[in-house]
C-alpha cells in the first residue's frame, strides 16, 4: 500500500513538472498569435489608410479638375457672346453694305449719264472755244470719254476726273499765256508766237514779229491788226515771258459770243490773211 501511494505521489510530482515545463512554450505561442494578429491588423489598417488617402487625393484632383471645367465654361461662354456680338455686328454691317452698293447702283444709273452729258459739253465748249492748246485739250476730252467707259474705274474716280478737266479749263480763263505753236493758214503751216489773254483774246505773230492777228470768235477767222496793234502784241507777249514789266497796253478786243455758236463752229478751218 505504501509503495502504491509513492508511485502515485511521483507521478503527480512527474505530471506536475512536467506542466511546468510546457507553460511556457504554450504562453509564447499565444503571444506570438497575438503579435501576428495585430501586426496584421496594423497592416490592414495602413492598407485601408492608404486607400482613403488615394480616395481623398483623386477627390481633390476631381475637384480641381471640375473647378478648371466651371472656369473654362464660364470663359467659352463669355468668348461666344463677344462673337455673337461681332456677328450681329458684320451682319449689320453687311446689310448696310448692300443697302450702300444698291445705292450706289442706283446712283451710277442716274449720275452715269449726267456725267457723259457733262463730257460732251466740254467737248463741245473746247470746239467753240478760241483755238489755243487745241490737240491738247481735245486730247484730255477724249481721254475723259475712255475714263467714263472704262468699267474698272469706280463712280468717284470718274467725277473726279470730270470736275479735274473743267477746272483746268476754267483757269485758262484767269491767266495770260503765250507759246510757240503751228499755225495752218491758207493751206501752209508756220510756227508763230501766240498770245492768250485769258478768254478774252487770242492773237498770233510771226516769229520775227512783222506780222500779227487775233482770232474773231464771230467770223471764225484771224483778222490782221495794224501796226500799233502789232507793236502792243510784241509787248504782251514780252510780258508773258517775263522779258518785260508789266504795264497798261491797248490791245483790240472783241465780247466773247460763245452762246451763239454750234458745236461744229468750231471745227471751220482757221481763217484767212
Amino acid at each position: 500500500m505504501k509503495k502504491r501511494c509513492n508511485l502515485i505521489h511521483s507521478f503527480l510530482i512527474a505530471t506536475c513538472t512536467l506542466v511546468y515545463l510546457l507553460s511556457p512554450y504554450s504562453i509564447a505561442s499565444e503571444i506570438t498569435e497575438v503579435q501576428k494578429s495585430v501586426i496584421s491588423g496594423q497592416r490592414q489598417n495602413t492598407k485601408i489608410q492608404h486607400e482613403i488617402d488615394q480616395l481623398y487625393k483623386a477627390e481633390d484632383q476631381l475637384d480641381r479638375q471640375y473647378r478648371r471645367l466651371l472656369l473654362t465654361l464660364k470663359t467659352t461662354k463669355s468668348y461666344n457672346q463677344g462673337l455673337e456680338k461681332q456677328l450681329q455686328q458684320q451682319m449689320l454691317k453687311k446689310t448696310s453694305l448692300e443697302t450702300q452698293l444698291l445705292y450706289v447702283a442706283g446712283v451710277d444709273e442716274e449720275i452715269g449719264p449726267i456725267m457723259r452729258e457733262m463730257q460732251r459739253s466740254l467737248k463741245d465748249f473746247v470746239v467753240a472755244d478760241f483755238p489755243f492748246l487745241l490737240d491738247q485739250r481735245m486730247q484730255v476730252v477724249a481721254q475723259l470719254a475712255a475714263d467714263l467707259a472704262d468699267i474698272e474705274l469706280d463712280l468717284t474716280t470718274k467725277y473726279q476726273k470730270i470736275l479735274q478737266a473743267f477746272k483746268d479749263e476754267d483757269e485758262y480763263g484767269l491767266s495770260m499765256d503765250t507759246y510757240q505753236g503751228a499755225l495752218q493758214l491758207n493751206g501752209a503751216t508756220r510756227e508763230v508766237n501766240y498770245l492768250r489773254l485769258g478768254r478774252v483774246a487770242l492773237y498770233y505773230q510771226k516769229l520775227d514779229g512783222t506780222q500779227a492777228a487775233k482770232w474773231s470768235l464771230k467770223t471764225q477767222a484771224w483778222i490782221p491788226l495794224t501796226g500799233a496793234e502789232n507793236k502792243a502784241v510784241s509787248k504782251a507777249i514780252q510780258m508773258a515771258n517775263g522779258t518785260a514789266i508789266s504795264q497798261l497796253l491797248e490791245l483790240p478786243l472783241e465780247a466773247p459770243a460763245l452762246t451763239t455758236l454750234s458745236p461744229a463752229a468750231g471745227k471751220k478751218e482757221l481763217g484767212n490773211d
